[in-house]
């Protein structure tokens, strides 16, 4: 906590240590709110799109299988899960990160292609997922099981 009191200090001198406290405490409130408020959103937005794609909401709901499920929607095979084990490996936590991020920008990239998406969706997708949720959920896009490789305009 001493650290924080040091940094935020020689940005903002003069100010006393308490009135520093209570100011890291009020943040600290500040993010847990916005935290709350992002995953109830998200989780509300799982289960419209698992209702869109056929699947049963409250699958959502349920820590690991709802990553299954939202695999098998995206038409990604769930043993790309596996990536999560290779966290554990000290040694190669960094492959393991960069994996598990081309692991998960892959499973959003099909994803919002099964929901006829752009490109540029795509990449708000994996940038602003917590953005881009919610529009693929409450918007008038239709789920299609099977989709062909042409583009938005016709051409292949």
């Amino acid at each position: 906590m001493q650290e924080y009191f040091n940094i935020i200090n020689s940005i903002f001198r003069g100010i006393d240590e308490e009135t520093l406290k209570y100011g890291i405490q009020f943040m600290k409130i500040v993010m847990v709110i916005i935290s709350v408020i992002i995953a109830i959103i998200i989780i509300i937005s799982m289960w419209k799109i698992f209702k869109k794609a056929g699947q049963s909401s409250w699958k959502c709901l349920i820590p690991i299988y709802n990553l299954i499920i939202l695999y098998k929607i995206s038409g990604m095979s769930p043993a790309f899960l596996l990536t999560i084990i290779l966290f554990f490996i000290p040694q190669i936590s960094l492959i393991a990160f960069i994996a598990w991020n081309i692991v998960d920008a892959t499973q959003k990239a099909l994803l919002t292609r099964k929901f006829n998406k752009s490109v540029w969706f795509i990449v708000g997708m994996i940038l602003f997922d917590f953005i881009f949720y919610p529009i693929l959920a409450f918007g008038k896009s239709k789920y299609k099981e099977n989709i062909d490789n042409k583009t938005n305009d016709g051409h292949r």
